[in-house]
């Protein structure tokens, strides 16, 4: 700090006309002659405050913009509706905004964007437009208020629970043109019965009610529900599928790029010598928020990953999954990336094969990886009632990162088996029987050999249910910063449930964080 403080004005109230030196950059001064706050600027005290003009004095807020204020009805919670910015005469002044009037309960801000709330649902027939008052202030003090106008999009809606015919799903499917999105009319029944394949063959987006309001889509075991062309890309939202039946992909069958978010899958069936009870995917797919339950197949009961394209499932729960003759009693295929999952209660069984991979099983070549996923109390009746692989021709490597397998079950190598062409990367993993893992204790910073016993699966928050560790887990903790990453290397921020990662110093290993 300088010792000098030059103040040079023609008076003690004209505001604007004070230059002072000497000062250290950022220093706050208050003048006891009437002028406002002003921050102090460069080490001469010649530059604009952060919150001050080029004459020195801190400018009130002028207005606020929006930079988008349109959003589509029935919008999931956190739907961004646009970015807010102050006008301000001080261009490197900060602002913070807040809600004064937030349109019912309807919309939230998140920093700098708006968005719909938890809880919320717009409905463009009940006003196609919303008031919100928003209020920005800025670093000294000083604020506006201003009212924006959201316009509320309408969409395409099932308006009945038909199989066909006017505003039936099947004949809005047909009518709706590529890039739209599909709604179903609020309060409508939740069950539709689905008597035949519906057939997507563009770009479309079906989007289920927010809960406790379902839309249930069931083939009744009759046939399968949904079939993805090649040239399609398909997203399914809120949607919960079952009851689909046959020889091959009992829910559905995806050749294209199909995204599944918050959707449960329950009780189809790939029957005969088939594969993928819910899914069967030739392509590339995504799941996200979604629960797998009491699917069945011969061969990869819940998921066959088998397309190029690879598959991503995130924040998932795969719960008494099973197959009825041979192995992947959950997932299994090949190119996966698994993060924040569950698999529990998965089998692997037949009387004339040797089933492995109780819960996952990977049998193609190329990499994948199972990152701060729990894998617990899976069962196969052969080999690896956790992990399986075996690949018969190229090479196939698998990262495990962060991830709990443990008290699995099966005749040889009950947690991980690792098998001709495949190679193993374990990264602070905790495997409780290391035979037939090749992953020996301390390997990457992996425990091998200590069991982790966990809770009853359910509702600990989140979208899907989820298992927690018991009783100081050695998991808590296990996974430095630097592997606190996701496949591809990117940082891991959430825990399945949504939940800030790290609690605390370190990641804990496993689908939740404590």
């Amino acid at each position: 700090m300088r010792g000098a403080i030059t103040l040079t004005g023609t008076r003690p109230s004209a505001r604007g006309s004070w230059r002072l030196q000497g000062l250290v950059p950022g220093l706050l001064l208050a003048l006891a002659v009437g002028c406002s706050p002003v921050e102090t600027g460069g080490e001469d005290g010649d530059g604009a405050g952060a919150d001050g003009g080029a004459d020195g004095v801190n400018d009130p807020p002028t207005a606020i913009e929006l930079s988008s204020s349109e959003v589509e009805e029935q919008a999931p919670p956190g739907t961004r509706v646009g970015h807010l910015t102050a006008v301000d005469a001080d261009a490197s002044d900060h602002h913070t905004f807040e809600l004064v009037d937030d349109g019912g309960g309807l919309f939230a801000i998140d920093g700098d964007a708006l968005e719909v709330s938890p809880g919320a649902i717009l409905n463009y027939e009940t006003g196609a437009s919303l008031t919100v008052t928003v209020q920005a202030t800025d670093r000294g003090g000083l604020g506006i208020e201003e009212e924006l106008e959201i316009s509320i999009l309408d969409l395409r809606e099932v308006v009945n629970t038909l199989d066909s015919g006017e505003g039936s799903l099947r004949q809005t499917i047909a009518d709706a043109d590529p890039g739209e999105t599909i709604l179903f009319e609020t309060g409508l029944d939740s069950e539709i019965a689905v008597n035949s394949v519906l057939l997507l063959n563009k770009k479309v987006t079906i989007r289920g009610p927010l809960p406790p309001a379902e839309i249930v889509l069931d083939a009744l075991g009759n046939n399968r529900v949904f079939d993805v062309s090649p040239a399609a890309t398909v997203t399914l939202q809120q949607l919960r599928i079952r009851g689909g039946k046959s020889t091959t992909a009992g829910a559905i069958s995806n050749e294209g790029v199909l995204t599944v978010e918050r959707c449960i899958f329950e009780d189809n069936l790939a029957d005969s010598y088939g594969f993928g009870g819910a899914i069967q995917s030739q392509n590339q797919l995504t799941a996200r928020d979604s629960l797998f339950r009491r699917n069945r197949g011969f061969n990869k009961a819940a998921i066959a990953a088998d397309g190029d394209g690879g598959t991503l499932i995130e924040r998932c729960t795969f719960q008494d999954n099973a197959t009825t003759g041979a192995s992947g009693g959950a997932v299994a295929g090949g190119s996966l990336k698994i993060m924040n999952s569950t698999f529990i209660g998965n089998t692997a069984t037949g009387a004339d094969t040797d089933p492995a991979g109780g819960a996952v099983a990977i049998f193609y070549a190329g990499p994948s990886e199972i990152a701060f996923s729990t894998i617990v109390d899976n069962t196969a009746d052969a080999l690896g009632g956790g992990i399986y692989c075996n690949v018969s021709s190229g090479a196939a490597s698998l990262t495990i990162r962060g991830s709990i397998i443990s008290s699995n079950a099966a005749a040889t190598s009950p947690d991980v088996s690792i098998n001709t062409g495949c190679t193993v990367l374990a990264d602070h993993a905790v495997i409780h029987r290391g035979a037939g893992s090749t992953v020996a204790n301390g390997e990457g910073g992996s425990l091998v050999g200590t069991p982790v016993t966990v809770g009853t699966l359910g509702d600990h928050a989140g979208l899907t249910p989820t298992v927690i560790p018991q009783g100081g887990a050695v998991s808590i903790d296990l996974v430095p910063p630097a592997s606190c990453v996701g496949p591809g290397g990117a940082p891991l921020a959430t825990d399945q449930r949504g939940e800030a990662r790290p609690a605390g110093n370190a990641c804990d290993a496993g689908s939740v964080e404590q």
